[in-house]
């Protein structure tokens, strides 16, 4: 199919939901109540997956001079955090055999309680550990949030729909960034930051209600598990992937590829901004949040407006774009004046 075919309309923006702002546009005509609603409860669980992804970011001067680790050793303090994404590897092929919902709802659970055990670390290494964890949950919760918005909006307001969602959820980075402007005045610090990410965990009834399962999996993958059992559905969930690499062997290595070096340079550029700007420019915690939330807003409004072009002309060329446009950039920012 061709994903650049037709071209969707909008209603006003006077009619989104609260949740919504009205600067990034309407909705489109093809998009039900049903699918608006679910769109708002995954847009919220991915809210707390990027408030909780800011904070090593922004706090790495607080957190690093805590566990006394020097400025060489903040590489590999962070680089080993992320780690978390291997393990994920594993997770998210569960979610063909016990269903999205499910393994989404876990995920939820445990990125909330790894950022709450993040903030009762007492060392570097059970810094890492923790971290680790929630970023397991929070690559595989991420990674099967897509694929619910992929499965139940319909082909041509797919892109408006993964667009919205990573728009909005986006302003968790900004409200990471807002917290952590009071960082020297918060009670115990950085530590502080993170036991927010237990908000999820007192709203976890609503989350239940409103996450449904997508069609598709109870249409053709609820059955496996009632007829061969969990244990067995669960063994044949990596079937897919020896699949995928023996069918279209040069396909998965450009997707490996292209999500491997994505994932390298854009881990290393936004890790290391809070950090460099402190140390290297002297800016307080809070001129580096009016950053992060001032410049911040053209990303939320970027998602959305790249979603509407790949429904527009294809998703391939916008990635080609992007991917291109991200490493200029960056080097323009660390090795400008």
């Amino acid at each position: 199919m061709d994903d650049s075919a037709g071209s969707p309309s909008y209603r006003s923006p006077r009619e989104n939901p609260w949740w919504i702002p009205f600067f990034l546009g309407g909705i489109p005509h093809g998009i039900s109540p049903a699918q608006l609603r679910l769109l708002g409860f995954l847009t919220f669980a991915m809210f707390f997956e990027n408030f909780d992804l800011s904070l090593l970011g922004n706090a790495l001067p607080q957190i690093g001079a805590s566990f006394g680790l020097s400025k060489a050793g903040l590489g590999d303090f962070t680089g080993a955090t992320r780690f978390g994404a291997l393990p994920a590897f594993f997770l998210v092929p569960l979610a063909d055999r016990l269903g999205r919902r499910r393994l989404l709802l876990v995920c939820v659970v445990g990125m909330s309680l790894g950022s709450g055990l993040t903030a009762l670390s007492q060392s570097a290494l059970q810094f890492v550990l923790f971290q680790v964890l929630t970023r397991t949950f929070i690559v595989t919760a991420s990674v099967v949030t897509f694929v619910v918005v992929t499965e139940e909006f319909p082909a041509e307001n797919r892109g408006w729909g993964i667009g919205m969602l990573g728009g909005v959820s986006a302003i968790g980075f900004g409200a990471g960034a807002l917290v952590y402007a009071f960082v020297d005045s918060l009670p115990f610090g950085w530590r502080a930051l993170y036991m927010v990410g237990l908000v999820p965990l007192l709203l976890f009834p609503a989350l239940r209600r409103g996450i449904v399962e997508t069609k598709r999996w109870n249409d053709h993958s609820q059955g496996l598990v009632a007829s061969r059992g969990v244990g067995e559905a669960i063994s044949a969930a990596f079937a897919p992937i020896a699949e995928l690499y023996r069918l279209h062997p040069r396909r998965a290595l450009a997707l490996g590829l292209l999500g491997g070096l994505s994932a390298a340079g854009t881990g290393v550029a936004f890790q290391f901004i809070s950090e460099f700007l402190q140390t290297e420019r002297g800016w307080t915690p809070g001129t580096f949040a009016a950053l992060s939330i001032s410049f911040g807003a053209f990303g939320i409004v970027g998602n959305p407006v790249a979603g509407r072009l790949g429904d527009r002309i294809g998703r391939r060329a916008i990635a080609a774009v992007v991917l291109v446009l991200f490493p200029l950039c960056a080097f323009g920012f660390y090795a400008g004046p």
